[in-house]
């Protein structure tokens, strides 16, 4: 499990894309990424995503990985994650047999709320030779208020 982004990433990766579009930098009091994640290929999928409930999650169960995004680095390439210790108080959901005309709309990060929902991809072995290779596509929509 991890979330995609440290605070740092985050506006970093908000600003490069900004910069990459030509759009100038405005003071907002918040920023929300908001994550768009559908399946292409035909269930049942051998790795659906799995959520993790965001109000399960203890802070402490977070680890840091990858390096700092620079503030002036506008190429969005630096990314910092923080991935997800595993404890028996965090309940976990998945979507199985996604078609596609679902899609799972989640937060990517929130300035004003540090615990997104953790997600990951898991080899679904219950499925047995009935599973298809799963194919996705995903997006991100930056989300301000001013």
């Amino acid at each position: 499990m991890h979330l995609d982004y440290t605070p740092q990433a985050a506006v970093n990766l908000a600003r490069a894309e900004n910069h990459r579009r030509g759009l100038p930098e405005r003071p907002y009091s918040r920023l929300i990424i908001i994550q768009a994640w559908q399946a292409v290929s035909e269930p049942p999928q051998d790795r659906p995503l799995a959520l993790m409930d965001a109000s399960t999650l203890d802070p402490n169960d977070t680890i840091v990985a990858g390096p700092y995004p620079g503030s002036n680095d506008l190429s969005g390439d630096v990314l910092q994650a923080r991935l997800v210790v595993f404890n028996l108080g965090q309940r976990f959901y998945y979507f199985s047999n996604m078609t596609h005309g679902e899609v799972i709309l989640f937060k990517g990060y929130d300035s004003a709320n540090s615990l997104t929902p953790p997600h990951a991809s898991f080899l679904n072995t219950s499925l047995g030779s009935k599973a298809r290779p799963r194919e996705s596509i995903e997006g991100r929509f930056f989300v301000y208020y001013y």
